[in-house]
């Protein structure tokens, strides 16, 4: 039902931006909320939608200090995806890179 999130996304990030002091805790939320719209606009091909809140993401986590690391290269992953379904070919490659340094950057036990 990505309509039916986009809805309720939508919603919730125009409540963030009218909010002038976010504590951790609901920037972490308003991360969150960007990230589920750039993975709706992703799934859906409308790769300008999903660049821009890819990078509203990657923008956030940067205050969160969290753009360095595994997160970050998830997001890095999927702009550079996203840029090489568009066909920037170079921009996508160098977004690979980093995205492959983030994710090495931090160990996963699973």
């Amino acid at each position: 039902m990505p309509d039916k999130a986009e809805e309720i996304l939508l919603s919730l990030k125009a409540v963030f931006e009218t909010m002038t002091r976010l504590d951790h805790a609901t920037q972490i939320v308003f991360f969150r909320v960007r990230v589920t719209l750039a993975r709706v606009y992703h799934r859906q091909a409308r790769w300008d939608e999903a660049l821009s809140y890819w990078t509203q993401a990657l923008r956030a986590a940067g205050c969160l200090k969290m753009d360095a690391g595994f997160h970050a290269g998830i997001i890095r992953y999927s702009m550079a995806h996203a840029l090489h379904l568009r066909g920037e070919r170079e921009k996508s490659h160098e977004m690979l890179l980093e995205a492959k340094r983030n994710i090495a950057s931090e160990s996963r036990v699973f």
